[in-house]
């Protein structure tokens, strides 16, 4: 009888065992699902090559941070539909969305007039307003200075200097920042629309310096500009190969890379501490000179 029961406690103690062991798997795997955070990533459009440094920054920082990214192509620029469709992501059990517009004014009003629907961190918005609202950007009055510096020193201050913009937002607060700075100077600068028709009649201006106010601009007046002196601000492979090649003077460039890190961790600062610091980007003038040199500025080694 003894003997039974003592094998009754043995496996009634086994039994406990296997039942707390059980539990404690199960609770660690519910506890691993919790750690997962699901983040969406609002870009102006899915196939800008511009873009693949700034997904590759983010996916790195996501795998490293138990992040599940998704992509959000944007389908306009106005407040009205960046609040319809922060609204789809956040229903869709989105914790945090990356604002990634090229319409910095657009996304201002947004984080100014609208109460949102959970934390939105802004990229190159230049200052949202907002302090519980983090943005990482890139120096654009340092640019600026650093761009009319080049410009000053190398053509003189009786040169013209003509600067193109497109539809994006962003290229025309650039165009604005950019014409302020040289007309402080004394220096003569326009503002134009850079599409192709209109930057092959640029190209028979005498004595006119040419600034891409935004990578598309640069990329477009470095085909069909011809010889006038090109400069431009933000950078791509494409603009790289433009500098290798001689057809664009340097560009302001910063590392959409980097870009792609911060807005990431500054995403998962919010949903872990509530907060996070806006985060500015240096810049750095790229020339055909001293781009071998800045590899690792413009993609850095995470």
């Amino acid at each position: 009888m003894k003997r039974i029961r003592r094998i009754g406690f043995a496996v009634t103690a086994l039994l406990m065992l296997f039942c707390l062991m059980l539990s404690s798997s199960d609770f660690i795997i519910r506890e691993e699902v919790a750690e997962v955070k699901k983040i969406s990533v609002y870009v102006a459009s899915a196939d800008s090559p511009y873009l693949s440094d700034l997904k590759r920054g983010i996916l790195e920082t996501a795998n490293e941070s138990r992040v599940d990214v998704n992509y959000v192509t944007a389908v306009g620029s106005e407040k009205a539909d960046i609040l319809v469709q922060l609204k789809n992501e956040y229903e869709g059990g989105s914790q945090a969305v990356i604002l990634f517009a090229e319409n910095p004014e657009g996304v201002r009003q947004y984080v100014r007039q609208e109460p949102g629907y959970g934390p939105v961190i802004t990229a190159n918005s230049f200052g949202n307003g907002m302090p519980d609202v983090p943005d990482v950007s890139f120096d654009l009055e340092g640019a600026a200075k650093e761009l009319a510096d080049t410009i000053q020193r190398e053509h003189g201050t009786e040169v013209k200097t003509v600067l193109l913009i497109g539809e994006e937002g962003i290229s025309e607060e650039i165009g604005r920042n950019l014409k302020g700075v040289l007309e402080e100077r004394g220096m003569e600068a326009v503002c134009r629309k850079g599409t192709e028709k209109q930057i092959l009649q640029y190209g028979e201006e005498e004595n006119a310096v040419f600034v891409g106010c935004w990578i598309s601009q640069t990329e477009h007046a470095a085909e069909y500009l011809g010889q006038n002196a090109l400069y431009g601000i933000g950078c791509s492979n494409r603009i790289l190969n433009g500098i290798k090649e001689g057809r664009i003077v340097g560009v302001e460039a910063f590392s959409m890379y980097s870009m792609g890190i911060y807005a990431m961790q500054q995403a998962i600062a919010v949903l872990e501490q509530g907060r996070a610091a806006d985060i500015q980007l240096s810049c750095k003038m790229i020339t055909k000179d001293n781009m071998e040199e800045e590899e690792a500025f413009l993609t850095p080694i995470h």
